[in-house]
């Protein structure tokens, strides 16, 4: 037993002085001498260094808006009746159709009335005109046939004499003549008109109750005509203007293009942009909605010199990478104009290679290679 201890003992004790030997020769192992001038060869992506023509762009999101909201109020008061088209959120509408009818049959007996009256003035008036104005008898004759209850009056005779002015003056033919004409106001202001193609925005009346007078009905606005309301950077100002056209693109690739109407002469506090308004008309083939976003894409109609590159390819402020014999070089450059995710610049030398690609950790003297 005891030898038995004593073999197990003596195995232990030459493992433990193995690895312990191990270990030492391992410490002490002369590390290999690194090479510090050598360097790792990175490949990037390079284009060669040409000058175009090139028209500066603006690419922005914008809000379509309608070019016109009214507020259907009534002038007069009384029963609301029906129109042409329902009076309904979201009903559309033709220029000159009728919206609503206040309730006239009162104001139209008046007015009947009243041309009835002056018809009665007039054809005492005639036998006068014929025996001491014969001259002026037929234009007045043809004015008093002219005259119908239900049509509106014409137009007055041109009164060509003091006398002759003194005379229908004190016929009263004048004073009569203005009152209907007043009154024939005031009832077309009992039929409310669509004063453009549109839709009713928002409805606070339904057809049958009673419109009192500045009683808001409803709010409309216009669907043949919109604008696009583009916050846009002011430095673009310098080549954006009014009168140059714009392209429009929803999220559906729908293009539609418009014209700048007018462009803000303030700066958005909140937002530090200039707001431009693009107007656009609608038709079947391009139909912008109230509310819905679209992108505006401003094209110049000058034409710049240089080179598009990516943003990436950008180095700090004016700074870019180029590739020359095999090694990484850092260039200052000019930005002529900033787009969404391009660049266009001046100042590379021509036939050089450009970095298009935005390097982390690298040194003007790294070895590359462009990808092929």
């Amino acid at each position: 037993m005891k030898r038995k201890i004593l073999n197990i003992t003596i195995t232990l004790s030459i493992i433990a002085v193995a690895i312990l030997a191990s270990a030492f020769m391992i410490k002490n192992k002369p590390e290999p001498k690194r090479d510090l001038n050598k360097q790792e060869l990175i490949y990037v992506k390079t284009e060669t260094a040409t000058t175009s023509e090139i028209h500066p762009e603006a690419s922005y999101r914008g809000r379509v808006a309608s070019l016109e909201n009214v507020v259907l109020s009534a002038e007069v008061s009384g029963k609301i009746l029906p129109g042409d088209v329902p009076l309904k959120e979201g009903q559309s509408f033709r220029k000159g159709e009728v919206l609503i009818h206040i309730y006239n049959e009162d104001m139209k007996a008046s007015l009947q009335s009243m041309r009835s009256s002056y018809l009665q003035l007039m054809s005492s008036a005639l036998p006068d005109l014929k025996i001491d104005y014969p001259d002026q008898y037929d234009k007045w004759s043809t004015f008093f046939n002219n005259i119908h209850i239900n049509s509106l009056m014409p137009e007055l005779p041109v009164i060509e004499s003091e006398k002759e002015r003194v005379f229908v003056a004190s016929k009263n033919i004048l004073t009569q003549y203005y009152s209907i004409k007043q009154q024939e106001v005031n009832f077309a202001k009992y039929t409310l008109l669509a004063p453009f193609d549109g839709a009713y925005k928002t409805v606070n009346s339904e057809v049958g109750s009673v419109a009192s007078m500045n009683m808001q009905i409803a709010t409309l606005i216009r669907t043949d005509e919109m604008e696009v309301i583009v916050p846009v950077l002011p430095e673009e100002l310098d080549w954006i203007g009014e009168g140059m056209s714009v392209e429009l693109k929803r999220n559906n690739d729908l293009t539609v293009s418009g014209n700048i109407s007018r462009i803000a002469s303030f700066i958005d506090p909140g937002s530090q942009s200039v707001n431009i308004y693009v107007s656009v008309q609608n038709n079947k083939k391009q139909h912008l909605l109230e509310g819905e976003y679209v992108d505006a894409a401003f094209i110049s109609p000058g034409i710049i010199q240089g080179m598009v590159i990516p943003r990436e390819a950008l180095v700090g402020e004016n700074s870019i990478y180029v590739l020359e014999d095999g090694q990484i070089s850092e260039k200052n450059i000019l930005v002529l104009d900033r787009q969404e995710d391009l660049l266009v610049i001046e100042g590379y030398s021509e036939g050089s290679t450009i970095i298009v690609e935005s390097l982390v950790d690298v040194k003007p003297g790294q070895l590359a290679a462009p990808i092929s």
